[in-house]
């Protein structure tokens, strides 16, 4: 029996789905919440070493080789504790710079009201 996710798109808990429905779910991005009954959390598929494959476009990956050892290296990583910096994510928005922004002026005012 293939393994069974379920996801949470807009606060909803949905599923159980397997990799292949996954990959065909129109909502499902890196970030989605996914739970199986292995995993305790929610936790963004991309911390999934064995769901990459949702949103890896087998017609541009030349070897699969290399997706395979890419998923074995980010398991390996996962169950030594270590942190893993996914390099393909998205920037930060514009609400993140405001934030920033927004917390360096209150200092400066606060700084100068000293």
């Amino acid at each position: 029996m293939e393994k069974e996710w379920y996801i949470k798109i807009k606060e909803h808990r949905e599923g159980p789905y397997t990799v292949d429905q996954l990959k065909r779910h129109k909502e499902v991005t890196p970030d989605t919440f996914v739970w199986d009954e292995e995993n305790a959390v929610w936790v963004p598929i991309r911390t999934i070493p064995e769901l990459l494959i949702i949103f890896k476009d087998p017609a541009t990956t030349k070897d699969p080789d290399i997706l395979e050892e890419d998923i074995k290296v980010l398991a390996k990583e996962k169950e030594a504790g270590e942190l893993v910096l996914q390099l393909g994510s998205e920037p930060p928005s514009i609400f993140f710079w405001l934030l920033i922004f927004a917390a360096i002026m209150f200092l400066i005012v606060l700084y100068t009201k000293l």
